[in-house]
C-alpha cells in the first residue's frame, strides 16, 4: 500500500562522481513524510543522477519499511523504492 503526505526536513546529498563513473557513494535523500496520522522518517537512495522531491511537496510513495528498534520506542524508518510527486490542491 502507498504512502502519501508532504516532504518535511528534506536533506539532499549529492554524489560522489568520479574522474569516470559514480563510485559506491551515490546521492541520496531524506525527509520526514507527515500526514494527518503522523509522521515517519524516508530515506531515499539515489543514482548517478539522482531525482529527491522538494521540502513541502506532496508525495506518493512505495518502500520498504525498516524496524531498526523493536522495543519501545521503535526505531522505524521507510526506505523508497519508487516516489511520485503529486500536485497541491
Amino acid at each position: 500500500m502507498p504512502l502519501e503526505g508532504v516532504t518535511r526536513q528534506l536533506q539532499v546529498l549529492p554524489p560522489a562522481i568520479g574522474a569516470r563513473k559514480c563510485l559506491a557513494l551515490y546521492g541520496h535523500a531524506t525527509f520526514v513524510l507527515e500526514d494527518e496520522t503522523g509522521s515517519l522518517p524516508v530515506l531515499v537512495l539515489g543514482s548517478c543522477n539522482p531525482s529527491a522531491p522538494k521540502d513541502e511537496d506532496r508525495v506518493r510513495l512505495t518502500g520498504l519499511v525498516q524496524v531498526l528498534k523493536a522495543e519501545a520506542p521503535r526505531d522505524v524508518r521507510v526506505q523508497t523504492t519508487q516516489i511520485q510527486s503529486l500536485e497541491s490542491h
